[in-house]
């Protein structure tokens, strides 16, 4: 907030985030809220994402973050006006990691893959997929569960209004996220799901387990955007 970006800053995401036991479902929110992006220099990348697994399974989701404008400055993009000292090419105001690969088959082509407007711009953003739209994070904390046997998490989503009383036939989008675990079976219970998701009531989501089983009520949900409304009173 109210800070500028100089040459040479790289944003990176999850810094440590799955080395021995630091971290827990590696997914931080960065929001941006009145900054400048100054940063001249495009011989380094602009933002990085994780990808290298360090721990003793592969139940690693260490690509997590998500970059977005707050809603303020948001609104003032999607309404049409260019920001001075972006950090978003223009009309975007959210990235993530192109893990997130059911964003790209949201009606309306409101996210992309950052490659797609050149090879300069994959390289500042890390590859990852660029969002006309704000993107917030829901995280999953989940219990009892291990490396080797966890489900993936199915998401699935409709780009209608009404709730789920509108969630008829096939979703629009849908994917399988990845169980996330920090340090070996048993060591700690740092575990669970975690995604962006797009805010509003046009739309709505689905979660399941890709192994049909019940979402226990034990595990614990967290989205983000009641802080935010809190924040910004949106």
């Amino acid at each position: 907030e109210n800070t500028t970006f100089g040459d040479g800053v790289t944003l990176e995401a999850n810094h440590h985030c799955g080395i021995g036991h630091t971290g827990v479902l590696c997914m931080p929110q960065y929001i941006l809220h009145n900054i400048q992006w100054r940063n001249t220099d495009r011989s380094h990348k602009w933002v990085q994402f994780q990808y290298l697994n360090k721990q003793p399974h592969n139940a690693n989701q260490l690509h997590g973050g998500v970059f977005t404008l707050s809603p303020p400055d948001a609104l003032r993009v999607q309404s049409g006006e260019i920001l001075d000292d972006a950090f978003f090419p223009m009309d975007f105001v959210s990235l993530v990691s192109s893990e997130f690969s059911y964003l790209l088959l949201v009606p309306g082509n409101i996210c992309i893959l950052s490659s797609s407007l050149g090879n300069a711009i994959a390289f500042l953003y890390d590859n990852g997929i660029l969002c006309k739209v704000p993107l917030r994070v829901l995280k999953i904390y989940t219990r009892g569960l291990s490396s080797l046997t966890a489900p993936s998490m199915r998401v699935e989503m409709w780009a209608k209004e009404g709730g789920v009383t509108s969630q008829i036939g096939s979703s629009d989008t849908s994917q399988l996220i990845g169980f996330h675990q920090i340090g070996a079976d048993y060591e700690t219970i740092k575990q669970g799901y975690s995604l962006p998701v797009i805010p509003g009531i046009t739309h709505s989501y689905k979660l399941s387990l890709s192994n049909d089983a019940e979402i226990p009520n034990s595990w614990v949900i967290e989205y983000s955007d009641w802080l935010l409304g809190n924040r910004f009173d949106t």
